[in-house]
């Protein structure tokens, strides 16, 4: 109570740390906004939600959750402004990313994101499709592995020639990646799709399949609906197949140039702005 009876206004951004501070504003009379990141809203943000004088939403599909007596404002997900601006100087960074990971230029460049600590399964199946992608001279791949699954990649990697691979345990810089995509290949949670869309990349998304409510299926099946991003579920990912519909896309720049104008048309670049006017209008 003592945190909360200064404040104008209580943000809330979902999960149980979220729920003592919002009761707190509630019984101390302060207004509360809610934010929440997914297509499918937390429980807690559920449960919130009566309390709130508004709600932002990433997801347009996420408002039917909270019903018609919540005022929902679709505000997107806040990212690192380095990342919001990447577009504006993508050529810059670009040409940074190249020296940065060895990469040549005129190649297609192909992103795997499989979040800040790996996916294993997904680095896998990378790590398998290298076979079925080694006779490309016109393409190369940056694989954010995750400290723990460097070595899954590094070992297929090492004679895939004329392909380049490109194995990466942790990248703070995410932006350098994202500029010089051409198609990402990544796990479906809220913040990798605001950077994705932000960016303009045209994706492969593959869900989480443990994610709570499978919430990063319901994320990637709404950039599919805006002909953002293709779905490839966990539980049928294998090498051959991600090789085949990786290079689908490789070789089609003119379903790849669709792909990112309707990513570019649904992202928020100016989610902070949004939401910090939200907050600024239900304080005063």
């Amino acid at each position: 109570m003592p945190l909360v009876r200064p404040a104008d206004v209580v943000v809330g951004v979902g999960g149980y740390v979220s729920v003592p501070a919002v009761m707190a504003a509630r019984w101390a009379h302060r207004p509360i906004v809610l934010h929440e990141q997914n297509a499918v809203p937390s429980l807690s943000n559920r449960a919130l939600a009566r309390f709130a004088s508004a709600v932002g939403v990433s997801f347009g599909s996420s408002r039917a959750a909270f019903g018609a007596r919540v005022r929902t404002v679709v505000t997107g997900n806040p990212v690192r402004a380095q990342i919001a601006t990447a577009r504006e100087r993508r050529v810059e960074l670009a040409e940074e990313a190249r020296a940065t990971f060895d990469l040549e230029a005129g190649r297609t460049t192909v992103a795997v994101f499989g979040g800040s600590l790996g996916a294993l399964h997904l680095d896998q199946v990378v790590a398998g499709s290298l076979q079925h992608l080694r006779h490309r001279d016109d393409l190369q791949l940056i694989v954010l592995t995750g400290r723990d699954h460097l070595d899954v990649v590094v070992s297929a990697a090492t004679d895939v020639a004329p392909l380049l691979v490109r194995p990466i345990a942790f990248l703070d810089r995410i932006e350098l990646a994202l500029a010089v995509a051409d198609l990402a290949v990544a796990r479906a949670g809220a913040g990798h799709i605001a950077e994705l869309t932000d960016c303009g990349v045209p994706s492969i998304l593959v869900p989480y399949p443990h994610a709570t409510e499978n919430h990063q299926e319901a994320n990637a099946r709404e950039l599919v609906s805006v002909g953002a991003a293709e779905l490839a579920l966990d539980a049928d990912l294998s090498s051959e197949p991600l090789a085949r519909r990786i290079l689908a896309l490789v070789d089609n720049d003119e379903r790849r140039t669709t792909m990112a104008a309707a990513a570019l048309a649904w992202a928020t670049p100016d989610a902070d702005q949004r939401l910090a006017d939200l907050v600024h209008e239900v304080g005063r």
